[in-house]
């Protein structure tokens, strides 16, 4: 399986090091709706530069809010 761009790239914020928790949900929504496979929650910490921890529970925030993440 392929993924249509490199994690950093959807991650990449305007030079700054750190994304607030919004930005990263963001990010996290467009890589999943990219992606033509499933993508681990560690992979995506690692790009975000985040524990796959955070990741989780973005993931339920974001399930919350009434997006469909599987």
């Amino acid at each position: 399986c392929t993924h249509p761009r490199p994690f950093a790239e959807a991650f990449a914020y305007a030079g700054r090091c750190m994304m607030n928790g919004d930005e990263r949900r963001q990010a996290i929504i467009r890589e999943l709706q990219g992606a033509s496979c499933p993508i681990s929650g560690s992979a995506l910490a690692r790009a975000a530069g985040v524990s796959r921890q955070v990741v989780v529970q973005d993931i339920a925030l974001l399930r919350a809010d009434g997006h469909d993440v599987v």
